[in-house]
């Protein structure tokens, strides 16, 4: 079990990055339960959107982003997706001018690939 104060909590907040951080906290952590470790923190995103969370989950990308998704629903998946896509888009982008002569069987079996593996939606919705 452990205890932590706002300093903590504001560090953890100003470290999470865009497009939803960095978060503000709203929890004053002086006038919680010690030991506080599961107390559900509320933070404000920079988009205005308020989110409940323990220090595990803010400080931990994977749960934090459980949350984010659980707010932003079918928006976190659609700013995911078109991450993802944009990501393909440059590596193909790269691709095509290694050599300037367009794609190769290869370089098209490699996009395939890349699109055959976007997943958005496992572990958010």
């Amino acid at each position: 079990m452990a205890t932590y104060n706002n300093t903590q909590i504001n560090t953890a907040c100003a470290a999470v990055a865009g497009p939803y951080g960095p978060f503000t906290r709203v929890t004053d952590m002086a006038v919680q339960p010690v030991p506080n470790d599961m107390v559900k923190i509320q933070v404000t995103d920079n988009n205005g959107k308020t989110l409940f969370m323990t220090y595990e989950e803010l400080t931990t990308a994977a749960l934090r982003n459980k949350r984010i998704a659980e707010v932003y629903g079918y928006e976190y998946v659609l700013h995911a997706l078109i991450n993802q896509v944009a990501s393909i888009n440059t590596t193909l982008q790269a691709m095509k001018e290694t050599d300037g002569l367009g794609y190769t069987v290869a370089e098209y079996e490699q996009a395939v690939e890349l699109l055959r593996g976007i997943d958005v939606t496992s572990g958010y919705l």
